[in-house]
């Protein structure tokens, strides 16, 4: 009995100290979430808007942006097989 009461009493010792850490990264979670959820969908909204796809829906033909952002230019090897994920920026 001795070891069980042992054990019960470390088991609860163990978790007093694990549970300010799983509080830790559970805010660490929640700034993420966020991040991604609001700041990142925020950012991507106008840029997604601004796509006009070309002749296929893998084809970029342009992305219209507002005058802060930067201009993005298709070497002409890249215009046909480009999508707006690997396109390149230029300042």
């Amino acid at each position: 009995m001795t070891i069980l009461d042992n054990s019960t009493r470390e088991l609860g010792n163990l978790k007093d100290q694990v549970e300010p850490l799983v509080d830790f990264f559970k805010e660490i979670l929640q700034g993420i979430s966020h991040t991604v959820d609001e700041d990142l969908q925020n950012f991507l909204r106008p840029i997604v808007n601004g796509i006009t796809e070309g002749s296929s829906p893998e084809e970029v033909q342009a992305i219209r942006v507002s005058q802060a952002s930067k201009k993005v230019e298709l070497r002409p090897s890249e215009r046909q097989k480009s999508t707006a994920a690997d396109l390149p920026c230029s300042e």
